[in-house]
């Protein structure tokens, strides 16, 4: 049976800390628990006085023994979502959850990191190119579990061609096989071939394909991943691996079938049954190591945050507003940033600044131009306090160059400018923290507006974006 834990992300833990979370019996326990994590850097060292862990790079990780209990560092772990090692079940919430034990937010979390792996495939199922290698139980149990959900049991359907059957009718065969009687000069057939498909419950992959899910039902019953996945388990077959064949015969029929299936679907599941048969893995297994998440989650908060507000980057300028003032109306707007040109060649650089999302919203007379920056961060702002944890200048002053190569757009066109940072929060509602300002930009000669801070409630965005449907943007200029 798994233990479930949960575990903060980037929150600092003590050695002595992480035997007491993990639970272990032992150091030694916690010492292999802790090798392993380090092994997929989903758990990482870092001294006691790094106070910016927002980012965490190569250089300041450190690398120490793992058993090493040293008052100079402290373990962290650098992940969001489900990791499973050694008999125990950590759910990585995100740094900004306060909650120790946030069941129904980590549900949610899985369901986003699940429609953003749809796209960008950022989950592997084998640690290797060749199926035959290792592989990630848990991402190929739940890609299993969804497989069957969505398109049902492995069938291998047989025709058959019959006489006056209950299929459909077979124009051509019965036209050249059959004897036709005419009747007031129309024809009719007294014999119809007709065709079904025969589906064969006993078929080898189909026995096959219903052991594997049971036997994976039956393992997650006793642990919180259906509730996490929001799953349901299935019991199909009290069979088993051996009542289909040894190791070798299953693997020989598995590879026959692979050489004669074109179906994408099919392949995707034989090379998976190969696999499984051919490793002999349980969630439970001490040596198991499963995944489901990311140690990116900052990529998945900006993807959020672009689908859920109306993007207008990629329009073209005279679809966003007719009226709209400018040089060339069929340029989209991501064109109008400048791009660096280097003399030497004569020739532009390919890329330059790219913003999360611009958004155009008009509010009676008023019509504001609005340019949005994604921060996955957790700052700690406090009044009269240094700041800490906060988005680097490096983020600050490309906000600012965003503003200023729309200035002339901007003022052509007499829009209100909302420069804006936006980052995850609990709440429920849009918290304003002010904004951040350098007289360089904000005063003379350039005067551009201050950039934002919005902390928005994450619950609602992931929402949103699951749903296909946008934000309010008047909520960010309350």
């Amino acid at each position: 049976m798994l233990k479930t834990i949960f575990a903060k992300e980037l929150k600092r833990y003590t050695y002595s800390d992480l035997k007491i979370l993990l639970d272990c019996k032992d150091y030694n326990h916690l010492d292999l628990i802790i090798k392993k994590l380090k092994e997929y850097s989903i758990l990482k060292t870092i001294r006691k006085d790094n106070e910016n862990i927002e980012e965490l790079n190569y250089e300041d990780e450190v690398i120490e023994e793992v058993s090493s209990n040293s008052d100079e560092i402290y373990y962290v772990f650098n992940y969001v979502g489900i990791v499973i090692v050694f008999e125990i079940l950590i759910a990585c919430y995100p740094k900004y959850i306060n909650n120790n034990e946030p069941l129904e937010e980590m549900k949610q979390i899985i369901k986003v990191i699940s429609k953003y792996d749809s796209k960008h495939k950022i989950i592997k199922m084998y640690n290797e190119s060749d199926y035959s290698g290792s592989y990630n139980y848990l991402a190929m149990a739940l890609y299993l579990l969804n497989d069957y959900y969505e398109y049902g049991i492995y069938r291998n359907d047989q025709e058959i061609i019959e006489t006056n059957g209950e299929g459909n009718i077979i124009w051509d065969r019965t036209i050249n096989e059959t004897f036709m009687l005419i009747s007031n000069n129309k024809p009719y057939y007294i014999e119809l071939k007709t065709k079904k498909n025969y589906y064969d419950d006993f078929d080898f992959f189909t026995v096959l394909h219903k052991i594997i899910l049971t036997k994976i039902s039956k393992e997650f019953d006793d642990s919180k991943i259906f509730e996490l996945f929001d799953l349901a388990g299935v019991d199909l077959t009290d069979g088993t691996l051996s009542d289909v064949g040894d190791i070798e015969y299953i693997s020989y029929k598995i590879l026959k079938e692979i050489n004669v299936v074109f179906n994408t679907r099919k392949l995707n599941l034989l090379k998976l049954f190969y696999t499984y048969v051919n490793k002999d893995q349980s969630i439970n297994d001490i040596e198991c190591m499963s995944y489901y998440g990311t140690q990116s989650f900052n990529l998945i908060w900006e993807e959020v945050c672009t689908e859920i507000f109306d993007n207008k980057l990629e329009t073209k300028l005279k679809d966003i507003d007719t009226s709209i003032v400018c040089d060339d109306n069929n340029q989209k707007l991501i064109d109008i940033i400048e791009k660096p040109k280097w003399t030497y060649t004569s020739k532009l650089a390919s890329k330059t600044l790219i913003p999360d999302a611009i958004t155009i919203y008009k509010n009676g007379e008023c019509k504001y131009f609005i340019i949005l920056d994604a921060k996955y961060y957790y700052p700690l702002l406090e009044k009269g306090q240094v700041p800490k944890r906060q988005p680097g200048i490096e983020s600050i002053t490309k906000q600012f160059l965003y503003q200023l190569a729309y200035k002339k757009l901007v003022e052509d066109n007499k829009y209100a400018v909302k420069n804006i940072f936006l980052l995850p929060a609990e709440d429920k509602n849009v918290q304003d923290k002010s904004y951040v300002k350098m007289d360089m930009f904000t005063e003379e000669p350039l005067k551009l507006e201050p950039i934002l801070v919005k902390f928005i409630p994450a619950i609602e965005a992931y929402d949103l974006y699951l749903q296909n449907r946008k934000f309010e943007i008047k909520k960010l200029l309350a």
